[in-house]
């Protein structure tokens, strides 16, 4: 029987048992076993505790169980009902004080007396879970109230507001009438403007919101720089700008220096040397960056939304640029638009893709979203224009490259050969060779780098031992020039963990000491101390999203090589992302990636931006002379593949595994097929049916239903929970075929990977296999919502557990997304993988197979593909098998979008249906 109480670290979930308390890893074995699964994926990566008590979840964690493990484990309902912050005194006064009201409905509700632990509430003897946002709203304000008042100074009372007010938005919170009519804004940094006038050379601070020459003009009037300036909005309105002591001091001097009129020397002195005037931690300062770093502005993304009056009502919509197509306007009118708006990101989702395909225009997925978001708001409300979210992000504006190369290195002429010259590293342990690959791989970065060239692209197959290469290069460099700078490895965060055991396990000591340094330890704003702490460093290893928070610290370090690892991440011009890696300042760059080519022609031009920028020349011709043409049909595309490969020259190395690896053991792929039993063919039958009829028209979505048919009839109806495992078996085609591999790879003792796309298939898997193996194989997924706070009692990484998974004696099962594993993973310790949910792309499909397929695997490996069949139709798993098929032999090409060779939901219609 499951208990769950409150205390004040977090909600402690309790099983007894015959009288006493089991210790968690016990569950398993009882028949509360249901209740172990989703905690055990909680403890397995580090936001739970389990104990002899049972299972600990900090209040910051239960937001991560889903919400059929939420009503599982009886964690209470979400608040639904209304939230009201009232202020007590005057915010220029130390006594005021904050009030949260919890009430029926706003603004004359029931006004609840409740109790409070953590992020539950109690309210007329019920339960509720907060929000994320209600709950650091709470904390905050309870977290104000308890200062002292000679802490409480109106500077201090007027941040704290700004922070709260932002919170209670995001609450859905309402404000009493003092505090919704109070606007403060508090500028992170201010940013300094050199212009001119009538009267000369000017220099003026200016801060990020629409009265910000209001605000000039107020601080030019005033003698003495003020802590707050007020200023009075076109509406009305007042909104008092807070100035910390630090910009305070700063903006003084500025006045004592000679005012806002300077001479030309005098600005050219400013502008050559501006750490002697400003202090970095307050003004943008572009001067510590590249050469290819213009400015420290606001990030201006190649997508501006806007909404336009049509019909006499309003409708969201968006201009969109790229360099392949100039500028694209697109509308949401209706709600059938915005549901396929909505469809296209899901299938960007689930494909793990940055860009969304949408009406013949593509767009990143968050502007995506966010024109999503706003339709939906502006839908509902057609006769006025919704507000849009018009916040920004200080970050470093880099010459992009897009219409004219702005910025390009030196040309250089560096010899080609068909050999180079491997300078061995003898610090590589006796136990690892370098493969004959390898070791022409390291020769050519070392020959790259003595002739001092920028960078390159390893394009390497899946599996063929780059990181080896690249740590084995950064040694060797190290060891020769021992004054080195820093290492900079930049990899997705599940990847880090794999760098460093990597490093330790080839080198013999003494070696480069490494340090992870991600947002957590690298603040969002500039740190000169800590740009000094990384400058001394050996190797620093970060993710792509700490590059992108703290690209004002990262880009301020002088490092001798930069890596990045998985480069596609980098592949889409002009994100924060992609802009932030081309903005640091690396003697040499080296980007990594098996997959160099996904979407378009256009992603290997903006990685080669990053290795050697000025190489394929500016984005837009690029496009218009390789990109376009792929959309012709008589385009050659092998002599098109040849001609920009010819362009990248020494500059891009790639083998493939067939042609570089001769020891691999052999691969072998099994086609199980089996027949539908009844429930799954009359539940796929009536999909078909609802589509025919014109009950549901939506092609698009009939394929979505009976793709989820054919993975489960149960999946469809979302009923896989009530029901137990062997009518799980007995409904599900695939499921049928899955379990006699399971029983023989069980037989022989060895040890298999489970592909599956979705987290319920993924969870059904581990119930059956735990039930009829008596093991609970470790789920690796991409599941990690963001929340405001987060705990962790104790981390276990994916590659910690794909350790654990492989430390087993003989069978074992571990479950994989697809799409989380289709990264540096090595899982060579299986030898066995079962397609169970098949990837829409064979090259994704075909990385995954390469977590098992790949340097390291000593026994035949065998790719499984459940399928299921019907005698009087041709069902999804066939059609889509037939696909995948004809498009295989086009996905080993290296100058080759792969998303070219993704099967299209409409190419499926018209073999499913005969449509298009």
């Amino acid at each position: 029987m499951l208990n769950r109480s409150i205390d004040s670290n977090g909600v402690l979930f309790v099983v007894n048992y015959n009288g006493h308390d089991l210790h968690f890893n016990e569950w398993s074995a009882t028949d509360d076993c249901i209740y172990y699964f989703p905690l055990a994926t909680l403890v397995d990566n580090g936001y739970a505790k389990a104990s002899s008590q049972g299972c600990m979840v900090p209040f910051e964690n239960i937001y991560l169980l889903d919400d059929d493990d939420k009503m599982l484990l009886g964690v209470p309902d979400s608040y639904d009902k209304a939230m009201r912050l009232r202020g007590d005194g005057m915010l220029n006064t130390s006594d005021f004080k904050y009030k949260i009201e919890f009430l029926t409905s706003v603004p004359d509700g029931e006004i609840f007396v409740y109790k409070r632990s953590g992020n539950i509430i109690i309210c007329q003897d019920k339960q509720y879970l907060l929000s994320e946002a209600q709950y650091e709203l709470l904390r905050k304000v309870e977290d104000y109230n308890c200062q002292e008042d000679e802490i409480k100074t109106t500077d201090f009372n007027l941040r704290s507001f700004a922070e709260i007010k932002e919170l209670a938005l995001q609450a859905g919170c309402e404000l009493d009438s003092y505090l919704a009519n109070e606007n403060v804004y508090v500028p992170d940094k201010i940013k300094i403007e050199v212009g001119a006038d009538e009267e000369g050379f000017t220099i003026d601070p200016s801060i990020d919101i629409e009265e910000n020459d209001k605000f000039k003009r107020t601080f030019d009037r005033m003698r003495k720089v003020q802590g707050q300036y007020p200023l009075q909005r076109d509406n009305g309105e007042r909104v008092r700008v807070v100035l910390n002591p630090e910009q305070r001091a700063n903006l003084e001097q500025l006045k004592q220096t000679g005012g806002r009129h300077r001479t030309r020397e005098q600005i050219k002195e400013l502008t050559e040397h501006p750490t002697e005037l400003f202090d970095p931690n307050v003004f943008d300062l572009s001067e510590l960056y590249s050469d290819r770093v213009i400015e420290i502005g606001i990030y201006k993304p190649k997508f501006y939304p806007f909404i336009c009056p049509y019909k006499s009502c309003w409708i969201a919509g968006a201009t969109v640029e790229t360099p392949e197509n100039g500028t694209t306007k697109i509308n949401i009118g209706n709600e059938f638009e915005l549901a396929e708006l909505k469809q296209c990101i899901k299938d960007a989702e689930d494909g793990n893709k940055d860009i969304v395909d949408y009406k013949d225009t593509q767009m990143g997925i968050e502007d995506a979203k966010f024109l999503a978001n706003t339709a939906e708001k502006q839908l509902k409300s057609p006769d006025k224009p919704v507000k849009t979210d018009d916040s920004v992000h200080k970050v470093l504006i880099i010459e992009e490259n897009a219409d004219e190369v702005g910025f390009a290195v030196n040309d250089r002429v560096i010899e080609r050969g068909d050999k180079y010259t491997l300078f061995k590293n003898p610090f590589l342990k006796e136990s690892f060779k370098l493969k004959e690959h390898q070791k022409e791989g390291v020769a050519w970065l070392q020959h790259l780098y003595n002739s001092k060239a920028s960078g390159c692209l390893m394009a390497d197959d899946m599996g063929l031992g780059k990181t080896l290469q690249i740590l084995y290069f950064i040694d060797w460099h190290s060891r020769k020039y021992p004054n080195h700078k820093p290492y900079l490895i930049v990899a997705p965060i599940s990847l880090l963990e794999n760098w460093e055991n990597e490093y330790n396990r080839f080198f013999q000591e003494p070696h480069l000491s490494i340090c992870r340094m991600t947002s957590k330890e690298v603040s969002r704003h500039f740190n000169k101390q800590t740009v000094d702490n990384m400058q001394k460093l050996d190797i620093i290893l970060t993710n792509y999203e700490s590059l992108r928070i703290a690209q004002l610290n990262f880009c301020a370090v002088e490092f001798d090589v930069v890596a990045l690892d998985e480069a596609q991440k980098i592949k889409t011009p002009g994100t924060l992302v992609t802009n932030a890696a081309k903005a640091l300042k690396s003697n040499f760059k080296i980007a990594m990636t098996g997959t160099p080519v996904e979407n378009s022609l256009l992603d290997l031009w903006c990685i080669m931006d990053f290795c050697v920028p000025g190489l394929l020349g500016n984005a837009k011709a690029f496009a218009a002379k390789y990109q376009n043409p792929l959309k012709k049909e008589d385009t050659d595309i092998e002599q098109l593949g040849n001609e920009v490969h010819e362009k990248l020259g020494i500059y891009f190395m790639r083998r493939l595994k067939k042609d570089a690896v001769k020891d691999l053991p052999e691969k072998y792929e099994l086609k199980q097929q089996v027949e539908m039993p009844s429930v799954q063919e009359n539940t796929y039958r009536n999909v078909i049916n609802s589509y025919v009829s014109g009950q549901q028209p939506n092609m698009l979505l009939t394929i979505m239903d009976i793709r989820e048919v054919s993975e489960h009839p149960y999946l469809y109806d979302s009923t896989l929970q009530q029901h137990e495992s062997n009518e799980l078996v007995e409904t599900s085609a695939r499921l049928q075929a899955t379990i006699p591999i399971l029983d023989r790879i069980k037989d022989k003792g060895e040890k298999v990977i489970i592909f599956s796309e979705r987290k319920e298939t993924q969870k059904m898997l581990q119930r059956i296999c735990h039930e009829r193996y008596g093991i609970i194989p470790k789920i690796i997924n991409g599941d990690t919502p963001s929340i405001v706070t987060r705990q962790r009692a104790g981390k276990q990484s994916r590659q910690a557990s794909i350790d654990d998974f492989q430390s087993v004696p003989g069978f074992n099962v571990i479950i994989m997304s697809p799409v989380a594993a289709g990264m540096g993973l090595n899982v060579t310790a299986a030898n066995h993988v079962i397609h169970y949910s098949r990837h829409w792309n064979p090259a994704k499909e075909s990385q995954a197979t390469d977590r098992a397929y790949r340097i390291g695997q000593t026994k035949d490996v065998y790719v499984y593909y459940p399928m299921a069949t019907c005698k009087s139709f041709k069902s999804f798993d066939e059609s889509l098998d037939e696909l995948l098929s004809r498009k295989t032999s086009l996905a080993t090409s290296t100058i080759f979008p792969t998303e070219r060779v993704e099967v299209k939901q409409e190419e499926l219609g018209q073999m499913l249906f005969g449509v298009n």
